[in-house]
């Protein structure tokens, strides 16, 4: 009888442990990529959506301040890496160049990691000089101004 007990609770408890768990409701989604694996996946679509990105909103990631009221705008992206893009951008003042990080996350959002400018003191010297060099035409035309009035 030991025996028929014994089997039969086996029979029973055999099918129900090899039977998969039932789905849950609330699997959390996997883990993002790790941040090697965004870059190396990088499509010419990514690139494309990257090189989009970057144009219409190339004020708002640069690192430095366009000069005199000018405006901020893209004339060159070239890929040196699969995952780096050179962006070449002016204001009509002063030229820049950044290198940019960057990848379209699983949303299709453009993420940039980095904006780095290449050149940042060499910009930063001209932003400086072409300010003082407003400042001195401002004068200039001033006292042109009061060397006039003081003619009539």
């Amino acid at each position: 009888m030991r025996k028929l007990s014994i089997l039969l609770a086996t029979l029973l408890v055999l099918p129900a442990c090899s039977q998969p768990p039932a789905e849950q409701e609330d699997t959390p989604p996997p883990p993002p990529p790790a941040e090697e694996e965004q870059y190396d996946r990088l499509t010419e679509t990514d690139k494309d959506l990257i090189e989009a990105y970057i144009t219409a909103n190339i004020s708002d990631l640069s690192t430095i301040d366009a000069v005199l009221g000018g405006t901020f705008y893209v004339t060159g992206i070239r890929w040196t890496d699969d995952d780096v893009a050179v962006v070449e951008y002016e204001d009509g003042h002063i030229a820049v160049t950044a290198d940019v990080v960057a990848y379209v996350n699983a949303d299709g959002e453009v993420v940039v990691d980095v904006f780095s400018v290449s050149d940042e003191e060499d910009v930063a010297e001209e932003e400086e000089d072409l300010e003082a060099d407003a400042e001195a035409e401002a004068d200039a035309e001033a006292e042109a101004e009061m060397d006039i009035e003081d003619l009539f």
